[in-house]
């Protein structure tokens, strides 16, 4: 309460006035004193939401990917939990047409215009967009008020969801925008096709210490209530009636895999007892309160059982590696030490160079071990590079009839304005937006391009059966044999059209409106360099280009501000290739000098 209440002393008060203003003046003392103590500090927060900590692997033996801290890492994997953000927060919600538009944007290109699940890139993704009007929303309890819903799905919004191509947008997108959308999803239920209202949910309480018996008693209850039937034995979504499962609205379901360590409606053993209790809307998996729940007989309630199985449920695979930021991370450019780095993927000052952790996610989920690259981007006076580091176990150079090359792309959008998908999507009737700048490395482009350079010097150069290759110019590199067929012409991607980049470029620039191929650009404004090293199951490769060229179709950075940055990989170990890839959402690659690129976050959550 900050308004005071001054007595302007020209005038002169009566005994009734003064006995109003000391009544006011009690009441407003004791409705702050309220207000103090109601108001959510970090004592309170965690004494009313955050169960006890659950006892699992120190955090020392946590595989961060590629190394990295691994406290950080473990404070991604269980953020704490202070709540969702909210529509009735006192922020200003965006306006009706900010908000048709962003949905357009950002929504539409999956969900569909009028939110059916049925957008131009749906065919692409599995599983599929949610229908907005008829399929219960997920991750939000059944039968909740409209507040709890919106919550959920700004939660949702905001985070992404794990083991699909659902991105998040909390850091590209403010607190109000997030919540506008909310508004508009909701907008779009058929209340008919939602599930009836059920009973109150019952409180499980605090989580109990981790046991062996408590882990024990939970996998007996994973056998008798029988969730191996769908989840499998060992929880890897392989159950005997797998197969069989379909959603509400008749399309194939693939049972949760649990041991990846990843679940969807959240990673706290809160958000799987909160599954558990109400079973996921749409979907075969009810909710097991009546089996885990047990009244005693002085009429109290008895959760155990529910903490027995998030114990056991946790407890069916690692600890995931470090997923990385969904959406908004800010990755700075910094000055080069040493100019020979731009072009040495083996050079000892990257190790040094600050990095971002970006997510990246199948677009048609399976087991992967990808999930993130590490972005490093550095400039020396007129030239920029980008180093990007990710996981591969195999290292593919080959391109030919269902083989696929390794490959990676950094995309850059033409303004501060966040495009709608990674590789700026269009959807009808909006405005069409200007191309996305797409920088599109291969592995078999690579190969190619480093033999060119060597002229005909490979053999003393091969290190056949190594687990250490460096893709370079000059004497210092170190090939794979591969033979003459397979290493003969690289691939023009089958995501590509327009002009045939040169065969000599290991990375080629080219442009991009939405769904469908790349349009390269002519070989003079091809100004791309690259160098690369795969080294005993991690891909390590440097992008080079001058700041700034004169073509209005490329990216500039000798400007200060921000850009939209995203990042796609393919594997093609996995067959890999075109729109069969690992996307992130969009984050900032901050050019400097600029107070809105030093805090992307803070900035959207004001």
């Amino acid at each position: 309460m900050s308004d005071n209440r001054r007595v302007d002393t020209k005038f002169s008060l009566t005994v009734t006035g003064s006995s109003i203003a000391v009544v006011f003046a009690i009441n407003l003392l004791i409705l702050s004193y309220a207000m103090f103590l109601s108001w959510p500090t970090a004592g309170h927060v965690a004494d009313a939401q955050v169960p006890e900590a659950v006892e699992v692997a120190p955090v020392e033996d946590l595989d961060t990917d590629l190394g990295g801290d691994p406290a950080e890492a473990e404070a991604t994997l269980e953020p704490e939990l202070v709540g969702p953000i909210r529509a009735t927060s006192s922020f200003v919600m965006a306006g009706s047409d900010e908000v048709s538009q962003l949905y357009y944007r950002h929504c539409a290109a999956c969900h569909g215009q009028d939110g059916t699940g049925d957008g131009p890139t749906a065919g692409l993704l599995f599983p599929k967009p949610r229908n907005f009007v008829k399929s219960p929303f997920r991750f939000a309890s059944p039968g909740g008020s409209d507040d709890d819903v919106l919550a959920a799905l700004e939660r949702t919004i905001a985070q992404g969801v794990h083991r699909s191509a659902m991105p998040g947008f909390g850091g590209v997108l403010t607190e109000p925008q997030i919540a506008g959308l909310a508004t508009r999803v909701l907008s779009f239920k058929d209340a008919e096709s939602q599930p009836p209202v059920p009973e109150l949910m019952i409180d499980v309480g605090r989580h109990p210490p981790v046991t062996e018996e408590l882990i024990a008693r939970g996998a007996e209850l994973y056998r008798s209530a029988g969730c191996f039937a769908c989840h499998g034995d060992t929880g890897e979504g392989d159950g005997i009636a797998a197969a069989g499962l379909r959603d509400s609205a008749g399309r194939p379901l693939q049972p949760a895999d649990l041991a990846s360590g990843l679940f969807k409606s959240g990673q706290s053993a809160e958000s799987i007892a909160r599954t558990l209790m109400t079973g996921v809307p749409g979907t075969p998996m009810i909710s097991f309160e009546p089996l885990l729940i047990k009244e005693l007989p002085d009429g109290s309630k008895d959760a155990t059982d529910v903490w027995a199985l998030v114990s056991y449920l946790r407890s069916l695979g690692p600890r995931p590696r470090s997923p990385g930021e969904a959406s908004g991370s800010v990755i700075t450019v910094h000055d080069a030490p040493d100019q020979a780095m731009l072009s040495d993927p083996a050079h000892v000052a990257w190790l040094g160079a600050q990095e971002a952790l970006v997510g990246v996610k199948p677009l048609w989920q399976r087991e992967e071990e990808t999930a993130s690259v590490h972005v490093r981007v550095v400039r020396f006076e007129d030239e920029l590079a980008v180093c990007l580091d990710w996981l591969d176990e195999s290292i593919d150079l080959t391109h030919g009839e269902d083989v696929y090359p390794d490959a990676v792309a950094v995309v850059f959008a033409s303004s501060e304005e966040v495009p709608s998908m990674p590789m700026g999507i269009e959807v009808a009737g909006e405005p069409q937006v200007d191309p996305v700048n797409v920088w599109y490395w291969s592995g078999d482009r690579q190969y190619q391009a480093v033999v060119e350079s060597l002229e005909g010097d490979v053999e003393q150069s091969q290190t056949n059966g190594s687990r250490w290759y460096l893709f370079t110019d000059g004497p210092d590199a170190k090939l794979p044999v591969l033979t003459v067929n397979e290493a003969a012409t690289p691939s023009v991607d089958d995501d590509a059209r327009g002009k045939t980049p040169p065969d000599n470029h290991a990375a080629v620039e080219g442009n991009a409106y939405g769904i469908g191929p790349i349009t390269y650009q002519d070989a003079d404004h091809q100004q791309l360099t690259a160098t690369a090293a795969w080294s005993d199951g991690i891909w390590r490769v440097v992008l080079k280009r001058p700041l700034t060229t004169g073509d209005n179709q490329d990216a500039q950075f000798d400007a200060t501000g921000r850009i939209p940055i995203a990042v796609a990989v393919w594997n093609g170990s996995k067959g890999d290739h075109a729109g069969a890839k690992l996307v992130s959402g969009w984050h900032w690659l901050d050019l400097g000098n600029t107070s809105d690129s030093q805090n992307t976050k803070e900035g959207a959550s004001q």
